[in-house]
């Protein structure tokens, strides 16, 4: 019952970093905001137990990090990334 209770507190937090990650109007800042957003959404889904889900959330956060070096190098990532 613990585990379930620190998830939702878990993606709760992913949910509002991501919310106010929209309001954000610097492009890095956004990257780093959705990135923390998921790093909480892969602790609530260690909590329950969801580990294809984790695993599909670390993609996602490796592909923002990339989209965050490209960002820092004011380079336009590539579609293919998309």
């Amino acid at each position: 019952m613990l585990n379930l209770i620190l998830s939702y507190v878990a993606s709760f937090l992913a949910l509002a970093l991501i919310a106010y990650s929209y309001l954000i109007n610097k492009k890095g800042t956004y990257l780093v905001f959705q990135g923390l957003g998921i790093v909480f959404l892969i602790i609530s889904y260690f909590f329950i137990s969801k580990y294809f889900a984790m695993i599909s959330m670390i993609v996602a956060l490796f592909r923002t990090i990339v989209f965050g070096i490209y960002e820092l190098k004011n380079k336009n990532a590539p579609l293919i990334l998309s």
